[in-house]
This record gives structure tokens, C-alpha cells and sequence, in this order.
């Protein structure tokens, strides 16, 4: 079977779609929320914008998006209601 250059083109940037949450990204968000402890922080997901409940997971629960926690100590602090920068970096 023979394709086109076109149609290889588009089978391969659906492919990379769908492979791309196996990439590595760095979590570079924190969402702030006042509990009744005080200040809590919950990381985002830098594929979906979800929070997580936990810290270091390996993946998203909800995307699958595969998650590098280095320098996750310097990530940016985002306030509920803030909209969230789209500057989350793919790592080799």
C-alpha cells in the first residue's frame, strides 16, 4: 500500500499526538488555595492544568502525562481564578 507524502505527514503528527503524554514534562506550576489549615499548594499537570493531591507522582492521574519534579522547588505559584501560563517544557 502506497502513501502519499501528505497522508504520511498527518498519520505521523497524529501518531506523535498520541504518543506525547510519554514524553517527559516538567512541572512548573503550583496552585495556592487557603484551607482551614492555611495556605495549601497543589502541583499542576503541565499537559491537562489539573492539580494533583499529591506530590512526585510519575504520571498525571487523569492525562497520563509522564512528569519530571526536577526543579519543582522553583515552580511558579498560581492563584485560584489566575489563568495558568502555557510554558511547560518537554524534556528529552
Amino acid at each position: 500500500m502506497w502513501i502519499d507524502r501528505l497522508e504520511a505527514q498527518q498519520l505521523n503528527e497524529e501518531l506523535m499526538r498520541e504518543l506525547d503524554f510519554r514524553f517527559l514534562m516538567r512541572v512548573t506550576m503550583v496552585q495556592c488555595r487557603r484551607m482551614s489549615s492555611g495556605i495549601t499548594t497543589f502541583p499542576i499537570c503541565p499537559k491537562c492544568d489539573c492539580t494533583f493531591e499529591r506530590e512526585y507522582q510519575s504520571f498525571c492521574d487523569r492525562c497520563g502525562q509522564k512528569l519530571d519534579w526536577s526543579g519543582y522547588e522553583r515552580a511558579v505559584l498560581v492563584f485560584p481564578g489566575a489563568k495558568v501560563p502555557q510554558f511547560g517544557s518537554r524534556m528529552p
